[in-house]
């Protein structure tokens, strides 16, 4: 015998909200209500399908086409939470509930009706409670604001987690003493709590005034972090994601406070991080994206000293002399193929820093050392040597004159590169060969870090990540994980150096190299404080979620190589 069917969806014999009853006691009836909703048929309870997310393993295309998914276990643990400030966001859970089971199902299907049924029902039983939008005043807006802000700062998103951890606290001006220059009001969430409780809101401004008033102090949390940090960081994006859900709850806060209102939020639009773009030595300059407005004649004389101080450093490249002498042919050679830019990475510091704060000490991109010797072979004997099917053509072309000569060896060397992106381009000479030797040098530090691994000054590199660093390297997007190591040295302060050098294949025509080395906070912070060892921020006191927290906020370094080869 089929269960007696109970109250539908579209049933209007729902109880009423008892007089005194609380948002949350509300809320909880409504929940309890919903668990008793059959279909037409009282055969399936409606919220069935809806009591937790969809397995990942039988369900791994939910989580790629579903972007925000939510179902009753969250609604509930929401609930426990206190983050539900008003009813209205307790209907656009379940509003977001059916949006979902509309993008992933059929719009036909059984499962899509359910979410409707579901959504219809608490949508009428919100009309029910009593306190209507207008009855919010100020003396409210405190708890109001808390629960927004709990509900951002506990936010966990589906692949990321929970994202609030930097914007907790203001940044540490030991750490980061750049930060300051280019933010003049820092603040986090727990400062905005802090403001809340003493005068953020006041009784003698109007509730329209007020909300404004704590929109603009908390949307300042992410618009002072995507000033400081480039477009590219993760801390940028973090703000972003978490700016969307705080923007979302606050607009829930205002229709249901104002429900008339017409309230515009004024949002003050991050000022662009500073780039520097570098065209050192080129014939042709790169072109300029026009920005609106005019800058400050203070941010161009600071941008115009950055740039010559960068251009003297880059690559040991002599700064251009508008008058050329004639015996500077070879001078022009290097204008025509080397060309650098480059931009802050993470916003660590607004221009590039000396070269006795960067950990990537040099970079060089030289013949291997198996065409050296082919090469040294056939000056000193003319025997026969393994050529390139051009080489072949212009020995049976021209038989007296050597195929292999020292024309084709080359040797680029690169400066200090700094907490940024540069990028140069060259191109090889005409018959060199595809393979070459990629050697980049770290920091003394890190050399005292990985110096019980070398043997007689030579190693091999064990894993790309270490505790407080980690090295990658990529030709065409391929990662290129076998690696040498070796001892170097500085010839400028005479200390050593940590090598590492890749035996790469060049394809034939433009090859794109990049090389990225991650730093933790503490071994940067060593630098600039001259300790010999640096403390291991990633000790087993962490959590795996506060791990993947700390690596976010690693200082980057990058160097990117655009090399046009002529063979295959």
């Amino acid at each position: 015998m089929p269960r007696a069917k109970r109250a539908a969806a579209q049933d209007s014999a729902a109880p009423k909200r008892h007089k005194g009853q609380s948002l949350e006691e509300f809320i909880k009836s409504i929940l309890e209500e919903i668990d008793t909703l059959q279909d037409d048929e009282g055969e399936r309870a409606l919220v069935t399908a809806f009591v937790k997310l969809p397995s990942k393993k039988m369900y791994p295309d939910y989580y790629t086409l579903i972007e925000e998914p939510i179902s009753l276990n969250e609604v509930n643990k929401k609930v426990a939470r206190g983050s539900y400030g008003n009813v209205q966001d307790f209907v656009s859970d379940f509003q977001l509930m059916y949006d979902n089971a509309q993008k992933y199902n059929d719009p036909e299907s059984w499962i899509v009706t359910d979410a409707k049924k579901l959504f219809d029902y608490v949508s009428n039983r919100a009309d029910d409670y009593s306190e209507s939008s207008g009855s919010i005043t100020v003396a409210d807006l405190p708890r109001l604001a808390n629960n927004i802000l709990d509900t951002v700062i506990n936010h966990e998103f589906p692949e990321d987690g929970v994202l609030s951890g930097p914007f907790m606290e203001v940044v540490d001006p030991e750490e980061y003493p750049d930060y300051y220059k280019v933010i003049k009001n820092p603040t986090s969430f727990n400062d905005v709590k802090s403001m809340i409780a003493k005068d953020l809101f006041s009784e003698d401004r109007s509730l329209e005034d007020n909300l404004q008033a704590f929109y603009d102090a908390t949307n300042l949390i992410f618009t002072n972090a995507q000033t400081f940090n480039d477009p590219s960081s993760l801390i940028y994006e973090d703000a972003n994601k978490l700016r969307d859900v705080f923007d979302k709850e606050f607009e829930s806060l205002k229709k249901e406070a104002i429900p008339q209102s017409k309230l515009k939020l004024k949002v003050k639009a991050p000022k662009e991080p500073m780039k520097l773009k570098l065209n050192l030595k080129s014939e042709t300059p790169q072109p300029q994206k026009k920005k609106r407005g005019r800058k400050p004649k203070k941010v161009l004389q600071e941008e115009a000293e950055t740039r010559k101080a960068a251009e003297v450093e880059s690559a040991g490249i002599k700064s251009e002399d508008s008058d050329t002498e004639a015996g500077e042919e070879d001078d022009e050679e290097t204008k025509r193929k080397l060309n650098a830019t480059e931009s802050n990475v993470m916003g660590k510091t607004p221009v590039t820093p000396s070269s006795d704060e960067v950990f990537i000490r040099g970079v060089t991109l030289s013949s291997s050392h198996t065409t050296t010797q082919q090469v040294a072979n056939s000056l000193s004997q003319q025997g026969p040597a393994l050529i390139t099917p051009a080489q072949a053509y212009k020995r049976d072309m021209f038989p007296d004159v050597p195929v292999l000569n020292a024309a084709t060896l080359f040797q680029y060397k690169f400066g200090p590169i700094g907490y940024s992106t540069k990028a140069y381009s060259i191109s090889l000479p005409a018959e060199a060969s595809s393979f070459v030797s990629f050697k980049v040098s770290l920091h003394h530090i890190i050399f005292n870090l990985k110096k019980n691994d070398l043997v007689n000054g030579q190693g091999i590199l064990k894993g790309d990540s270490e505790e407080d660093f980690s090295v990658a390297l990529f030709i065409n997007d391929d990662k290129i994980s076998s690696c040498e190591t070796f001892e170097d040295e500085d010839p400028q302060s005479n200390k050593s150096l940590f090598g590492l050098q890749y035996e790469l294949k060049l394809s034939y025509g433009l090859n794109i190299i990049n090389f990225e080395l991650r730093l933790s906070p503490n071994l940067a912070k060593s630098l600039r404080k001259d300790e010999p060892e640096p403390e291991n921020d990633l000790g087993s006191r962490h959590t795996r979620h506060q791990l993947q927290q700390i690596k976010l906020n690693w200082e980057v370094e990058k160097f990117q190589l655009m090399v046009f080869c002529h063979n295959p």
